[in-house]
């Protein structure tokens, strides 16, 4: 069965150096010892290429984003196209692609800094056109990034469904860029089958501290299966009336850059298998608490396989996921808990 999967976002090359012992001090100097790296970065970036490491049919990968016309810009494109995904980019010759210098210090979540400027420029149009050409099966979109496409989120999320699809959306940032607030996120959810968030994204969404009560504000909205991500205290599912708590992988961290994305790519890769088992890849509806928990052990190995090596897709694949799994996912399936909102 041919099953499209469509991923919208952006696409960044990333500079990363992480295992640092600390940050500069103005004037200051910090020697890096070998964990320094450029790679391409950016949600559908990073989700195709874990899909195809995955071994999913990578000509029905197809990522969407805006590049200028430049050094970084070529660099994206080259890597996504030497993985066979599908690239439908916009080009901008008056844009520059954007960059994002990341800093990781040893036991600390990353520091990003981004400099956006072409994915604002990526038309809806664009967008819907794609749509409307691949007509996905699964349609995934992170906002947050994208100018005239966050403004249109709504309509892009509904027109998908009208063409079959499952939306799912992920918050691209804690704060969206140009914006005050989530507001144009909020107003789509009733168009969102599935929603991702990081624990500190959620919060910043959703003006909620507690998991629960964050939960339950997803799904009142109309989406069918929520995600929030706690990084090594692991993962929380929301369907129906019950939530799903399952805890971590334990692994050694080098580099958490790309986590969510790598848990994204395994939560669809997944979630497509067993739809596919069902012979129901247009109901989620079918989804029972059992195959959710192995749909989420999927995706949290998955995570945890990217944060072992530096970059944002570098150690996953299919190999490491499975390990994982057969050294961890016994004990973590016996400790996953169960109960009602």
């Amino acid at each position: 069965m041919v099953v499209p999967i469509v991923l919208t976002g952006v696409a960044v090359c990333d500079i990363i150096i992480a295992g640092l012992e600390r940050i500069a001090e103005p004037g200051d100097i910090v020697y890096v010892s070998g964990f320094s790296s450029i790679e391409i970065g950016g949600h559908p970036c990073n989700i195709s290429i874990n899909l195809a490491k995955m071994g999913y049919r990578i000509h029905d990968v197809i990522a969407v984003s805006s590049i200028g016309s430049d050094l970084c810009g070529e660099f994206i494109l080259n890597i996504l196209r030497g993985y066979g995904i599908i690239t439908e980019f916009q080009i901008h010759k008056d844009a520059r692609s954007n960059k994002n210098v990341i800093l990781v210090v040893k036991g600390e979540d990353r520091r990003f800094h981004v400099d956006v400027d072409a994915t604002i420029k990526l038309s809806p149009d664009y967008v819907i056109e794609v749509i409307k050409r691949y007509r996905p099966r699964v349609f995934y979109i992170a906002p947050g990034l994208l100018g005239y496409v966050d403004e249109n989120l709504r309509n892009i999320l509904m027109i998908s469904r009208m063409y079959g699809a499952i939306n799912m959306v992920d918050v691209a940032a804690a704060k969206p860029f140009g914006r005050r607030d989530w507001d144009f996120l909020i107003n789509s959810l009733d168009n969102t089958d599935i929603f991702h968030a990081n624990l500190y994204e959620a919060r910043r969404v959703f003006d909620i501290d507690s998991i629960d009560k964050a939960m339950k504000s997803i799904l009142r909205f109309g989406v069918k299966i929520a995600l929030i991500t706690d990084g090594e205290n692991g993962a929380y599912l929301a369907k129906d009336n019950y939530i799903i708590y399952q805890p971590a992988f334990r692994v050694d961290v080098v580099d958490p850059t790309g986590a969510g994305d790598a848990f994204q790519a395994g939560f669809i890769y997944k979630l497509v298998d067993i739809l596919k088992e069902n012979t129901n890849l247009y109901s989620l509806d079918s989804l029972g608490v059992e195959e959710l928990k192995h749909i989420l052990l999927w995706a949290q190995a998955s995570g945890a396989s990217c944060v072992m090596g530096i970059g944002t897709t570098s150690t996953v694949s299919q190999e490491n996921i499975k390990r994982l799994i057969l050294d961890q996912g016994d004990s973590i399936l016996k400790s996953t808990k169960i109960y009602t909102i």
